[in-house]
């Protein structure tokens, strides 16, 4: 089964479609047909029309009458009896009365009370039918390719068209702005607007030339179905005139709106045109231009029309001819780019030679006669409604002369930067100046500026004008933009407030751009309220009265949801989103602009307020807490109209492992043990450096006990000898008394090395076995003891720290033995064996009892000895009773004495 038609009920909500065996109703979930069993024409159908009483026009292939009503389920045929042809229906209409037509091969046909009536004199192949702007019938006639209107009972032409332009026309459509559209077969897309025709191809963008079928969505936009697909097609709000419709070029550099209702436009190169309606009137050499690139217009108040070129200044007079003038001197003005003139009938205009010039009655004065111009070169000049006169400058900045006086503003003063591109006087009095910086007005004597950072384009704006209802127009870029002048007129003490701008781009009309540096005017107003612009592609319109915006909300809809990179679904109800990010993807059914839609958003039990709105059709949130939360977007369409409804989703987040109670439970308990062993391992830390203190102050007692101690010992035995020998041997007692001074500065000596940890200066000069013979010497000289030191092995470099303290402990032994032992004789050994190191000293003095000594805890020499025997890794043995001498015994081996070394840093 073939569909062949389709049509939907905007009444009843029901969906017809034709097709080759009948025809189907479809009404919500439902599906019902009727076929030449309940009455219907034979053949497929090959249209379909509701009309206001909710009948259903059908149009079959039936050779024998094929045309048909539907309603309420019932069918009535329509034939010869009813007026409705036998065969040849090609299309049916409903006009804006309610009046049914036929369009047939041979001619129209209208339905009056259940019967039709062809016109008699309307032989035409009527393939289309459709209303114009005044309600009149246009019949689109497919045997002479031209459109027909239906008026007085006859067709006639509706618009002029040469045999050239003859159309094809499959369909005709009126939209709501009361333009009619035709869809031809080879020759694209018609518009026809006020007699005029406007053409739109392949070359503008459509698929294909060849037009099956039109359709105007709520939005206003046009919908084709071609030969290669489906195309949307916007109607530009900015339409525009070029050499297609007999425009002498395209490159247009003025504009400038006459009292009778005309426009002219000035092109580059191609002269002067007068648009008037529909017809234009071309002006160039031969009417007397002096060139044809024309970058300057004026009307002044007599309706003279002043026209600047690059070769001078001329005029048309009121028999429309082209008058030319000279300067003073007989010789024409150069490029003439800018003119204005005031109600006294005076006239300026800037001559790129001479600068500001001044003509009354088209007499030109001298160059001398001209408003000082601070040495800068003048770009644009205003006579406003007081007579005065501005000139703005290329480098930036005004001056107004008034008479014999004049002042100036610049950047500092709060002009906007830049090249001054135009200026404009309201009907209120302020001066808006165009400039590359920006928009300023001076009202009140002080000046305004909006730029960049007030929602101004880049690029400054190129020209300003007001429009009928007193809203401000001003061109910028490639766009057209509408300012508000509530907001305007709120920038109150000259400081500027961001502007929110209505613009028509390009993809909605006529690109404006223009690169015409010297272009004056580039904006106009003509009397019937139209605005023109100058561009680069042919002169551009718009008519603020009928531009009507898109006033319908868009429908907002939540496309899907994304958790973790998975889709889940996004309907009715609460949904429970389990995972870290979440994503919303949503979108606005508006096909007027999508580019220019705009959403907000807001995720309820999240945030607290809506969002900016921004063109993003996705928003992402990650690690959100767990609960309940609603998400909601609203959206706008393309002219600002909100759907403040929108679309929202309810759901739920359960929490993850680590949001749950027992986790954090958890996570208590381990930062608790955690805190507890920081503390036992500070208090450990503490207790070790405490440690450290107590060792270190041992080793200090120790290291004076060793030094300070034994020295001064020797030093006081030294000097009881030489007490003794004072008078009997002064010689002898001299050199006791300077060995007990060398005695006395190297204990000091080794108690300043001792305590910076410095090396023991014994062990400097040679080896262990020479520091020992050394010492010894030192110690028993001059008591009456002898020393006997026994080497056994090999000697050999030991390890610093080893050799220090096995010297120090030995030192100590002498020293006691010396001094406490009462010993005659001292025996040291030294044996050096391959693993081990042994050192013992023994004498023949009266010994102690070792237990005893142990509970002397000021007894430092034997603990100092213990202690510096375990510093080393080594084994101390002390072997003494009363009576018997005493025996001192260190061992050392090479493993325990590395390990020990490692673990201290000390020498004592």
């Amino acid at each position: 089964m073939e569909v062949r038609s389709l049509t939907a009920s905007s009444r009843s909500g029901k969906l017809w479609v034709g097709t080759s065996a009948g025809v189907s109703i479809l009404d919500e979930d439902r599906v019902t047909t009727i076929t030449t069993a309940q009455g219907l024409p034979p053949g497929a159908v090959t249209g379909m029309l509701e009309d206001r009483k909710e009948r259903l026009w059908v149009i079959t292939s039936s050779a024998n009458g094929g045309l048909a009503s539907i309603q309420n389920m019932t069918v009535k045929r329509y034939g010869p009896k009813e007026g409705a042809p036998a065969s040849g229906i090609l299309t049916i209409f409903e006009d804006s009365r309610g009046v049914v037509w036929l369009g047939t091969r041979s001619g129209i046909c209208e339905l009056r009370e259940e019967s039709f009536v062809c016109a008699g004199s309307t032989n035409a192949e009527a393939i289309a039918i459709a209303n114009d702007a005044e309600g009149a019938l246009l019949v689109a006639d497919a045997e002479t390719r031209r459109v027909l209107r239906f008026s007085g009972g006859t067709l006639q032409p509706a618009f002029t068209q040469s045999n050239r332009e003859a159309f094809t026309t499959r369909r005709l459509l009126r939209d709501r702005d009361g333009n009619v559209w035709a869809g031809t077969a080879g020759q694209g897309l018609l518009r026809i607007r006020n007699g005029r025709v406007e053409s739109f191809r392949r070359l503008q963008g459509l698929s294909s030339d060849t037009i099956h079928s039109l359709y105007e969505d709520r939005e206003g936009s046009l919908w084709l179905a071609t030969a290669s697909g489906i195309d949307r097609f916007r109607a530009p709000r900015i339409s525009r005139l070029s050499t297609l419709e007999g425009l002498s070029g395209d490159l247009i550099t003025a504009v400038c709106a006459s009292r009778d209702g005309g426009v002219w436009v000035g092109t580059a190169g191609t002269g002067l045109n007068l648009v008037r309606g529909a017809q234009i009137e071309r002006y160039g050499l031969n009417e007397g231009l002096p060139g044809l690139t024309v970058i300057s217009l004026h009307e002044d108040e007599s309706g003279r029309l002043w026209i600047g070129t690059t070769e001078g200044l001329s005029y048309l007079d009121k028999g429309r001819r082209i008058q030319q003038l000279t300067s003073p001197d007989q010789g024409p003005l150069n490029r003439v780019f800018a003119i204005s003139s005031g109600h006294r009938g005076d006239v300026w205009i800037i001559d790129g030679r001479n600068g500001v010039r001044h003509i009354r009655d088209t007499a030109v004065d001298t160059p001398e006669r001209q408003p000082s111009s601070a040495g800068k070169t003048v770009y644009q000049l205003l006579v406003d409604s007081h007579e005065r006169l501005w000139l703005g400058y290329y480098q930036g900045g005004v001056t107004v002369a008034t008479g014999d006086s004049s002042k100036s503003w610049g950047i500092q003063d709060g002009v906007a930067a830049g090249p001054v591109q135009s200026m404009y006087e309201d009907h209120a009095g302020d001066i808006w100046l165009a400039a590359t910086g920006g928009l300023s007005r001076f009202r009140q004597g002080r000046w305004t500026t909006w730029g960049t950072a007030q929602g101004i384009p880049a690029g400054g704006v190129q020209g300003v004008i007001e429009g009928e209802d007193g809203k401000l127009w001003i061109t910028a870029g490639s766009g057209l933009y509408q300012l508000s002048r509530a907001e305007l007129d709120q920038s109150v003490a000259g400081q500027p407030r961001s502007l929110r701008l209505t613009m028509d781009t390009p993809g909605e009309g006529a690109n404006i751009a223009s690169t015409a540096r010297m272009a004056n005017p580039r904006l106009a107003r003509s009397l019937d309220g139209r605005l023109w612009m100058s561009s680069d592609d042919g002169v551009a319109s718009l008519d603020p009265e009928h531009l009507r915006g898109n006033q319908l909300a868009p429908p907002v809809v939540i496309e899907a949801v994304v958790v973790d990179g998975t889709e889940m679904g996004a309907g009715a109800g609460k949904h429970s989103f389990p995972g870290r990010e979440i994503e919303f993807q949503y979108t606005a059914l508006s096909f007027a602009a999508p580019d220019r839609v705009r959403f907000r958003y807001m995720l309820e039990g999240f945030e607290t307020n809506w969002s900016e709105p921004d063109s993003r059709r996705s928003i992402r949130y990650a690690n959100l807490p767990p609960g309940d939360y609603r998400f909601r977007v609203v959206g706008s369409n393309n002219d600002g109209v909100w759907n403040t409804k929108g679309a929202a989703v309810s759901f739920h987040r359960p929490p993850l492992y680590f949001q749950t109670w027992w986790f954090r439970s958890l996570c208590v308990i381990a930062v608790g043990l955690l805190s507890w062993g920081v503390h036992r391992l500070r208090v450990r830390n503490l207790q070790s450096r405490f440690a450290l203190v107590l060792a270190e102050r041992s080793r200090l007692s120790r290291e004076l006990h060793d030094t300070l101690l034994q020295g001064f010992t020797g030093v006081v035995y030294q000097l009881s000898a030489a007490c003794q020998q004072f008078e009997s041997n002064p010689a002898a007692t001299r050199e006791k008394v300077e060995r007990a001074l060398e005695q006395a500065d190297r204990s000091m000596m080794e108690a300043r090395h001792a305590i910076s940890y410095m090396r023991v200066p014994e062990l400097e000069a040679g080896t262990l076995v020479d520091a020992l013979s050394s010492v010894g010497r030192s110690l028993t000289d001059e008591s009456g003891v002898t020393l006997h030191l026994h080497v056994h092995g090999v000697a050999r470099q030991l390890p610093y720290e080893v050799q220090a303290n096995a010297f120090l402990i030995a030192r100590e032994a002498i020293s006691n033995a010396v001094n406490h032992a009462a010993a005659s004789r001292i025996d040291v050994f030294l044996d050096y064996r391959p693993d081990s190191l042994n050192l013992s000293v023994s004498d023949d003095g009266v010994g102690f009892d070792l237990q005893r000594a142990a509970a002397k805890n000021h007894h430092w020499g034997l603990s100092g000895m213990r202690e510096r025997a375990v510093h080393i890794g080594g084994r101390l043995n002390i072997d003494s009773r009363p009576g018997e001498g005493t025996k001192i015994e260190l061992s050392i081996l090479p493993g325990k004495r590395a390990q020990a070394a490692g673990n201290g840093h000390s020498l004592g």
